[in-house]
């Protein structure tokens, strides 16, 4: 009988633990291709969301910013020579509807949280026409409340679309600078890249893959 009893015993004790793991879903952004948003870059962010309890998750992904090839430089893109820097996105999700399958499924609220920093290296022509290399030392934070929507493709693979609107602060400073010949603005920010700082509306929004572990 003891040999019946305790296997079953622990077949049931490994089913609840199961049935009460805790959720994670692996993500890729592909908004992140779009790098820092204001110069010649691209980037790579990867996250995971982390399932909490009564409906709340917990999401942090980091993005890797790099700088691309001049010929791929847009119309509204500040020139560099090139860049390299890291975002940190931070997101507290709430699912309006209980009792969804699978779980952290639906459409959620989240605030959001943006930390960036970015260093490039620009050249410049002096009054003399000689050739001058420095650095832009550039920081973001931004805060939104988000609205999203996340659904299955197919099987583990999920789909998590959101945007949202808030503030935004911006930073910057250059380092080797001989005079301000480069006066750019940042698109659509009314601020110079190279030096100042400001609060801004700001709007966000993500596209992003993922794997359900």
């Amino acid at each position: 009988m003891v040999f019946v009893i305790f296997p079953c015993f622990i077949s049931c004790q490994n089913q609840s633990d199961k049935e009460h793991k805790s959720i994670k879903i692996i993500k890729y952004d592909i908004t992140s291709l779009m790098g820092d948003g204001v110069t010649n870059s691209s980037g790579i962010q990867v996250g995971i969301e982390l399932e909490l309890k009564d409906n709340f998750s917990f999401e942090q992904d980091l993005m890797y910013i790099f700088g691309l090839d001049k010929n791929d430089i847009g119309y509204f893109e500040i020139d560099v020579e090139n860049v390299y820097g890291l975002k940190s996105v931070s997101e507290l999700r709430y699912y309006l509807k209980h009792g969804i399958e699978p779980k952290l499924t639906g459409v959620y609220l989240a605030p959001n949280l943006i930390l960036q920093y970015t260093n490039a290296l620009r050249k410049q022509l002096d009054e003399n026409h000689i050739s001058n290399s420095y650095h832009v030392n550039r920081f973001v934070f931004a805060l939104h409340g988000k609205l999203g929507i996340q659904f299955v493709l197919y099987k583990n693979l999920f789909l998590d679309i959101s945007a949202g609107f808030g503030i935004r602060y911006i930073s910057s400073n250059s380092f080797g600078e001989k005079n301000d010949y480069i006066s750019e603005y940042e698109y659509p920010y009314n601020k110079t890249y190279n030096t100042g700082s400001n609060w801004f509306p700001s709007i966000t929004g993500g596209f992003r893959l993922g794997y359900k572990l």
